[in-house]
């Protein structure tokens, strides 16, 4: 990981090598707990890697149902079951309407249908 430098209010500056979790050596050893330290640093990383894979695994859970389900109707129905609702309800974050054009593609090319 590249050094990040980190500006405090006072206009210190501080060019160091962050931790990514709180196994992190340094983590331990902060005593003087103020904004930007080495403990907090090491909570928001490990938060923020926590809540990426979080989203991820949602992401792929989402998408594993509805593969090859057509939560993007080409005659305007629209489908009522659970997942079709999620996926309205959640916009294009999970599942776009690009993904539903590559599985239908994919379906025709391996004989699956339309």
């Amino acid at each position: 990981m590249p050094e990040k430098t980190i500006h405090f209010q006072d206009g210190q500056e501080l060019t160091a090598d962050l931790p990514h979790n709180t196994l992190d050596p340094r983590y331990s050893e902060c005593t003087d707990h103020r904004l930007a330290c080495m403990c907090r640093e090491a909570h928001m990383a490990e938060d923020r890697h926590e809540f990426i894979a979080e989203r991820e695994l949602a992401k792929r859970a989402f998408n594993d149902v509805l593969k090859d389900h057509n939560t993007f109707p080409a005659d305007g129905l629209e489908c009522r079951c659970t997942g079709c609702e999620i996926a309205r309800r959640v916009g294009q974050v999970f599942r776009s309407y690009v993904d539903v054009v590559y599985e239908r593609r994919d379906r025709r090319l391996s004989g699956g249908g339309a």
